[in-house]
């Protein structure tokens, strides 16, 4: 999923490329991820009820790059209320590397 600030509205977009038309939003980052999670189930509810196929994202490749590039800090989302929103949402800080922060999903990782 993509979590993108709304700077017009404010809050936050969130799409599921995998999963084209699955799009929600929500006024803080755990309400993104809350809808989110609740608009791809009723879109998977949706396709199955349907007798439609799955969308298999087989052209996806992930991939990290990293980038010696200084900037100056963004003081309206600092990393640490991030890995917070997150952390109440489900995930948990596994690594960060320069402005990168490494989530993982702790209700699907085993621990």
């Amino acid at each position: 999923m993509v979590l993108t600030p709304d700077p017009e509205d404010g809050g936050y977009i969130v799409t599921v490329p995998s999963l084209p038309g699955c799009v929600s939003e929500g006024d803080t980052i755990e309400e993104a991820l809350a809808n989110i999670r609740d608009a791809i189930a009723v879109f998977l509810a949706s396709l199955s009820a349907n007798d439609e196929p799955t969308p298999l994202d087989g052209g996806t490749i992930i991939a990290t790059v990293e980038v010696a590039v200084s900037m100056p800090p963004v003081p309206w989302l600092p990393a640490k209320d991030i890995v917070r929103a997150f952390g109440r949402a489900g995930y948990r800080a596994d690594r960060q590397s320069g402005s990168h922060i490494i989530l993982r999903d702790i209700r699907t990782a085993g621990h």
